[in-house]
């Protein structure tokens, strides 16, 4: 197979699996009612807190984090961020793949 063929596969792959990744995070946010942006949020608040972070920069973070928890309650934000979570890896394994793919020494054909 050539590089081009194996990387419009790898890619179509990919696609299809990121579009289960964000139908399947959606599906698990509604039925468990998970408020997944505060206790993100939380974490990375109590984390700066952990690490001495000053009163200020706390302030700012925190402005932050609700703009950022604002931002995660729009699907037309959310779905998006799903999906770039698992594309580029998807990615990166079609690039390999494909460069692998196109030696014909690589995985030969095996007749008989």
């Amino acid at each position: 197979i050539g590089f081009w063929p194996a990387l419009g596969v790898g890619l179509g792959v990919s696609f299809i699996a990121g579009i289960f990744y964000v139908v399947a995070w959606e599906a698990v946010q509604a039925m468990t009612h998970m408020d997944f942006a505060t206790s993100y949020a939380n974490a990375i608040i109590a984390s700066e807190k952990a690490k001495g972070a000053s009163a200020e920069a706390l302030a700012k973070l925190t402005a932050d984090m609700e703009a950022f928890k604002v931002q995660y309650a729009n699907p037309m934000y959310r779905l998006p961020m799903t999906f770039a979570e698992i594309f580029p890896v998807g990615v990166l394994v079609s690039l390999v793949s494909a460069g692998l793919l196109r030696n014909s020494r690589f995985l030969p054909a095996r007749r008989g």
